[in-house]
């Protein structure tokens, strides 16, 4: 890897302010930030990890987006409606949501499914907008949840945590944060037993696993390839479904809304209650009249 790194549509390792100007999945070396960058591009605020739409960083931040740009040329941002001079994208497209920070449009969501994850994008729930992936996440199924990590240097956690690699493992050893430990089955990132992948501890011969990691479980050929009751495989790890949700819970929905089927049930409720009062009604009219013959 050069200096500045290099990066495809597919895979972005850039250094800090540096873009990547791949247009399809051919490695290219990643350029200086300049006003060169074009929509859905970004720079790189820190190193692997971009921020979309930005031209300028400072201090490990976008100091300069491109709708800024936009504003000067009068030009409007991509699935934006309607613009206003001086102020930018006013209005998105259907289907689309204003970013007021980045005056952008993004794709409205309302769970990860409609999102790109190959983009390093996920359903911002309280934005229903897809948002970017953050800090060391280049996958990711929320804010805090990481799926895959930028960089080479990164090893992913079962806790959806990118921590720092160690330099060297032995046999029989994991990476807790950037230091060697001895494996146990209680790990949170995989131990080092040959070429297998996914142990938690390693079998006599130490070149297969005899534990797999937690939410993982062994295959028909002893590999830790299978996924636990409860847990789904993504990038090849198994998540814990509560964790790692492809419609992301949104408690303000659940609190104040019910669901289809609640609100069926509530109907055919109402429904019985009335027909109930209705009938002892009847009853009492059919009686009064007989009353009112004798």
């Amino acid at each position: 890897m050069t200096a500045s790194g290099t990066c495809s549509t597919t895979s972005q390792q850039c250094k800090q302010n540096h873009y990547c100007p791949a247009t399809d999945a051919k490695q290219v070396q990643c350029l200086p930030c300049s006003d060169d960058i074009q929509q859905g591009q970004g720079c790189f605020c820190q190193d692997y990890q971009v921020t979309e739409n930005c031209l300028e960083c400072a201090n490990g931040k976008c100091s300069k987006f491109l709708m800024q740009k936009t504003k000067q040329d009068n030009s409007c941002v991509a699935n934006c409606a309607e613009c206003i001079t001086g102020k930018g994208c006013t209005k998105c497209n259907d289907g689309y949501t204003l970013d007021t920070v980045s005056i952008t449009c993004r794709p409205s969501c309302t769970d990860n499914s409609q999102c790109l994850p190959e983009h390093q994008h996920y359903c911002n729930i309280n934005k229903q907008i897809c948002d970017q992936c953050t800090g060391r996440c280049s996958l990711c199924s929320s804010e805090t949840f990481c799926l895959g990590c930028s960089g080479t240097n990164q090893v992913l956690t079962i806790e959806g945590k990118c921590i720092d690699q160690c330099s060297s493992l032995q046999t029989g050893q994991y990476c807790n944060n950037g230091t060697p430990a001895t494996c146990t089955e209680d790990i949170t990132s995989e131990c080092t037993c040959g070429s297998a992948k996914n142990c938690a501890t390693c079998s006599d011969d130490r070149n297969s696993c005899s534990v797999c990691l937690i939410g993982m479980a062994k295959d028909d050929s002893g590999a830790c390839n299978k996924c636990v009751e409860g847990h789904t495989m993504i990038s090849g790890k198994c998540w814990l479904n509560g964790k790692t949700p492809t419609r992301p819970v949104n408690p303000a929905v659940n609190k104040n809304n019910l669901s289809g089927g609640a609100i069926v049930g509530i109907i055919i409720g109402v429904l019985a209650v009335v027909g109930a009062i209705s009938g002892i009604v009847m009853v009492i009219i059919i009686k009064s009249k007989k009353n009112q013959v004798k």
